[in-house]
């Protein structure tokens, strides 16, 4: 479009220039000579259009990250290791209940048992920290429930009976059983938490100390949850 405009300013240019032209005649020794006079100011410049800036076109938002991986948005019902964003500190969702959840001793870790808030649909555990959960189970949440085994002692009395209150909440993943401890002792007054590890092809054990003094909730409430296998 700027060239057409150019052009046509260039045309509007030379014709003007032939208007100017005149054309005399003179006789000299009674001879006609046709004389053709230029005008004395012609126009040589061409005038210059002032070119328009240029706007970059204007691009729709990408739907991808700076990775280049689409961007995913996660389930807030689900118990996945990969939807942490959705875990509060006790490592339990937001759509979750807490059975028993405690930090473990000397360490930034925590350990927790959550079941589902509603209709107790699922169970899982957790253990790791609120932005990196090193070990969740079950990753399928169907069934699982049938994956635990609760069992417990009691014996009642005051210190001087030495009363007891025993809970256990175990399960076994990849060769590894999972002990969840909370030991009440009367004569001590005291409650102990953890988990002990055993792996069962050798028999060796590793026990992981809780801090009882921190802990949210307890193993008890599963007494009367028909939901779980219950040994005594």
């Amino acid at each position: 479009m700027k060239r057409i405009v150019l052009w046509m300013l260039l045309i509007v240019l030379i014709l003007g220039m032939i208007a100017c032209i005149k054309q005399e005649e003179v006789s000299t020794d009674g001879t006609k000579v046709t004389v053709t006079i230029l005008p004395t100011e012609v126009p040589m410049a061409i005038p210059t259009v002032a070119a328009e800036p240029f706007e970059q076109p204007e691009t729709e938002p990408s739907e991808e990250d700076s990775t280049g991986e689409g961007i995913i948005e996660l389930d807030e019902t689900s118990p996945h290791e990969e939807d942490t964003k959705y875990l509060e500190e006790d490592l339990c969702a937001v759509n979750e209940e807490v059975i028993i959840s405690f930090p473990i001793l000397d360490s930034r870790k925590r350990l927790a048992v959550c079941v589902e808030k509603n209709n107790q649909d699922y169970i899982v555990y957790r253990y790791g920290t609120k932005e990196q959960v090193e070990l969740i189970y079950p990753e399928d949440s169907t069934d699982s429930f049938t994956k635990f085994v609760y069992s417990y002692y009691l014996r009642g009395g005051a210190a001087d009976n030495e009363g007891l209150d025993l809970n256990y909440l175990s399960f076994e993943n990849n060769g590894f059983r999972y002990k969840i401890y909370q030991e009440y002792a009367a004569a001590s007054g005291e409650t102990e938490v953890g988990i002990l590890v055993t792996d069962i092809a050798s028999g060796e054990e590793t026990k992981i100390e809780g801090v009882a003094e921190e802990a949210e909730g307890d193993l008890i409430d599963l007494r009367d949850n028909d939901k779980i296998k219950i040994e005594n």
